[in-house]
């Protein structure tokens, strides 16, 4: 979340496809994420790329941020 209000944190991200699986068993509830610029042999790869996945923060800004946040 603290990503989404200062994207000043965000040093890199990928856009994806993620898609949850709703029917019962014992995948239910978990969340597939789809790359752009991939090609899956398993899905029809014409996503709608709906999530913006940070993979890395400038974790000391984000840390030191963090913790003046919650003095």
């Amino acid at each position: 979340m603290r990503c989404v209000l200062d994207p000043n944190f965000v040093k890199d991200s990928i856009k994806c496809h993620g898609s949850c699986i709703t029917e019962e068993g014992e995948t239910y509830g978990q969340v597939i994420f789809y790359k752009e610029g991939f090609t899956y042999d398993v899905a029809a790869n014409d996503f709608n790329y709906n999530v913006t996945l940070v993979s890395e923060v400038d974790a000391a800004n984000y840390f030191n941020s963090y913790l003046s946040s919650i003095k």
